[in-house]
């Protein structure tokens, strides 16, 4: 019996000639091969943003399945996909303000092969960021590459690499630490928390565990220089207070749309206090949601003005 519903090598591949037989898709998304697998097996790197303003956009970075076992991390990645290639004015307004990078299944040989936690090369792609070997981690090693040269062109906002997790229920971010910058690595998950009704923001850590080191949350928050670098686990359960309630797949859709309208958000935050500016009378004007993102803008940036505790507390990991 499987942990969660289960999302194949196959279904990644329907989905991907899915999403581009759409009929805008051409002018939003660029589907390509970051690299083979030791197994010849394609390791598919999406780009999604609008065909208009070019240099000046922040870059995001989305990964999952890295853990083939952890199915519930690409139905959360195709509900990012989708509801960034949706018709929504809050889809358009970010493919307008962001390039998206996403790499929906970095180990694809583990997943054709039916592995819980490795690779064909037998090791856990989640612990070889560090130093990744060209020939044995190659989804790794390309990732890595093109994170770097990615950040040159367009500085990065954001970097979510998506799990499942087995025991808590929930979904929870772990991020990164700095005493001196305490909240700027804990907004967005915060604002992630009121967006969507299943991010439990209590069960969300932040420090680096030495066995953590190596990890492409720590990895990359070292090496790319942004805060906002987090490992976004959903669990194979479901809901606190919710007990009969089991996660399904369309659940985990809606938890991809959040982490869109979460960034939105979490932008617009940051464009009132100054760190860069952002069409916010676009916003005020042309936002339809069923969230009030807005509101949620709002309520948030008065917490950190009022320097809630929840956001200044002591760094646990």
């Amino acid at each position: 019996m499987a942990f969660s519903q289960p999302y194949t090598f196959t279904d990644l591949q329907t989905d991907l000639r899915a999403f581009e037989e759409l009929s805008n898709s051409a002018k939003y998304l660029k589907k390509e091969i970051l690299c083979y697998t030791l197994l010849g097996n394609p390791c598919y790197l999406l780009t999604i943003t609008s065909p208009s303003r070019g240099r000046d956009k922040k870059g995001v970075i989305f990964t999952g399945r890295v853990h083939p076992g952890e199915t519930v991390s690409s139905w959360t990645v195709k509900g990012i996909i989708r509801f960034l290639l949706g018709d929504s004015l809050e889809a358009r307004l970010l493919r307008e303000n962001f390039v998206f990078k996403t790499i929906p299944m970095l180990n694809p040989d583990g997943v054709v092969n039916g592995n819980y936690r490795c690779s064909l090369a037998g090791c856990d792609l989640n612990r070889r960021y560090k130093n990744p070997s060209k020939a044995l981690t190659p989804t790794v090693y390309y990732l890595k590459q093109m994170a770097v040269e990615f950040s040159k062109a367009h500085p990065l906002m954001l970097y979510c690499d998506f799990h499942g997790h087995s025991k808590k229920r929930d979904v929870f971010l772990y991020g990164n630490a700095d005493e001196s910058r305490m909240e700027e690595y804990r907004v967005f998950p915060y604002v992630l928390a009121k967006v969507s009704r299943y991010v439990a923001f209590d069960k969300c850590s932040f420090g680096v565990q030495k066995e953590k080191t190596t990890t492409a949350r720590v990895v990359m928050w070292k090496e790319l220089g942004v805060c906002a670098v987090y490992t976004v686990e959903a669990s194979f359960f479901g809901p606190s207070g919710e007990e009969n309630k089991h996660f399904a797949a369309a659940d985990y859709m809606s938890m991809g749309a959040s982490v869109c309208q979460g960034l939105f958000v979490y932008k617009n935050i940051y464009s009132e206090r100054r760190i860069e500016k952002f069409e916010t009378r676009f916003l005020r004007k042309f936002i339809q949601s069923s969230i009030n993102l807005n509101r949620v803008t709002e309520e948030v940036i008065n917490d950190i003005k009022n320097r809630r505790e929840v956001l200044f507390s002591n760094i646990h990991a």
